[in-house]
């Protein structure tokens, strides 16, 4: 299904799509490499549903099934920042669980955007929660610039889900399209980026199980069990 996106967007045979990988397996066009026009993409999914988006930019996102069968707080004392960890006690108790997945999603999809996903360290930046403006990005690395042209944004996935998209500019417009059943994905083609503007994402859900090459979806699904697991496995 990716490979139909994205054939789509640039007005090709999907099988005639070609995929580089970084080092932690995060794939990429290897025809849309040169800076002149890039296209950037990334996916996830968990559940019954999976997430693309689209952009000229790095992007990540990420989304995670509300699920009570998780010891939410155990995770965020290992893998947020104080100042994270802090933000979801202080919130009423009936509040804290949605909050936790809330964090994660955010902090996964810049982790993806970055390139590194789970291997990147989490204690190595904060989100930050403004009442007017929402998610923000606090750098507590050596780097602390790093995070100033990245824009965070929450997504409206179906209920009982969250969802979390990290573009790298200042900030961004979403174009957010669902579809409910997985034969109606193949058989919208997604616009062309030619024109668009560079904060501009495309995000398109689709229910049903995603397409994914091995070795993509080592590190790269955005799943919140694997993290449960972190201490027993290495990504490659």
């Amino acid at each position: 299904m990716l490979r139909r996106i994205l054939g789509g967007y640039l007005e090709r045979a999907p099988q005639s799509l070609q995929f580089t990988y970084n080092a932690y397996g995060k794939p990429a066009l290897a025809a849309c490499a040169s800076p002149s026009w890039p296209l950037h993409f990334n996916l996830a999914h968990a559940g019954r549903y999976a997430l693309y988006a689209i952009a000229r930019r790095p992007v990540g996102v990420d989304i995670e099934q509300l699920r009570a069968d998780i010891g939410w707080g155990e995770i965020a004392a290992a893998y947020f920042t104080p100042e994270e960890y802090g933000a979801i006690l202080r919130r009423p108790p009936a509040e804290q669980h949605l909050a936790f997945f809330q964090y994660w999603s955010l902090k996964e999809a810049y982790a993806k955007g970055q390139g590194a996903g789970l291997s990147l360290d989490f204690r190595g930046f904060t989100v930050t929660w403004h009442p007017r403006y929402g998610p923000r990005l606090q750098a507590l690395s050596e780097a602390p610039t790093q995070t100033i042209n990245w824009s965070l944004r929450l997504l409206a996935p179906p209920s009982g889900y969250v969802a979390a998209l990290a573009l790298e500019a200042q900030d961004c417009q979403v174009s957010w399209r669902y579809w409910p059943d997985h034969s109606l994905v193949g058989a919208v083609a997604p616009p062309h980026l030619t024109g668009v503007a560079h904060s501009t994402t495309e995000c398109l859900a689709m229910r049903g199980h995603p397409e994914r090459s091995a070795r993509s979806a080592v590190c790269y699904g955005g799943a919140l069990r694997k993290s449960c697991h972190l201490r027993k496995r290495q990504c490659s």
